[in-house]
């Protein structure tokens, strides 16, 4: 996984359009409308003919890039091991809320 981050932040620094934190976010939010529309196809919501090439994975892809490019833009100097740690114990976290105690 943490090459696939750090080949994001690479894309990230090298990537010069002078966008802002909200651009991103807002950027992010539109990934998110789409994955939400991937997902209501998938779900029977909505007809096959509103689904994109993209399909989740494509979208959850761009949703990732979205919000680890607004992580690395926030804050340049933030170190991946540091990342790491915090998305441990958000799993721990995740895994105490919704496993109903199960390993």
């Amino acid at each position: 996984m943490s090459e696939m981050l750090k080949k994001i932040i690479y894309y990230s620094n090298i990537i010069k359009n002078d966008r802002s934190l909200y651009s991103i976010l807002a950027a992010t939010t539109a990934e998110l409308g789409e994955l939400a529309a991937e997902v209501s196809v998938v779900n029977g919501d909505y007809p096959d003919s509103k689904s994109s090439n993209d399909k989740i994975p494509g979208e959850i892809a761009d949703v990732l890039i979205c919000l680890i490019d607004l992580l690395n833009k926030s804050n340049p100097d933030f170190q991946l091991s540091t990342f790491e740690i915090i998305v441990d114990q958000k799993l721990e976290k995740w895994n105490k809320v919704y496993n109903k105690g199960e390993k």
